[in-house]
């Protein structure tokens, strides 16, 4: 069941509920699974959509940026790991 308008009795809580929206910050390695799942789900659906050149390309910046974004995350978190001698 679609979540009401604000105003008339959902609550941010429904909504996320709903959408899926988890608002707590997710361990590395668990937001890595999730976006490699939602990245394969949404690449296998792309080529049957009737979405224009430009919005599949918009799409696939999206994912890039998130990628890019992700892998950065994970230099940053070996940079911090002590190298051994």
């Amino acid at each position: 069941m679609i979540p009401d308008p604000p105003d008339i009795a959902s609550t941010a809580e429904d909504y996320d509920v709903y959408f899926g929206i988890a608002r707590e910050t997710p361990d590395l390695l668990e937001w890595t699974r999730t976006c490699l799942s939602v990245q394969e789900r949404l690449l296998g659906d792309l080529h049957k959509t009737t979405l224009s050149a430009e919005d599949r390309c918009d799409i696939l910046n999206g994912l890039l940026t998130v990628v890019r974004v992700t892998l950065g995350r994970w230099i940053a978190a070996a940079d911090r790991i002590p190298k051994s001698s």
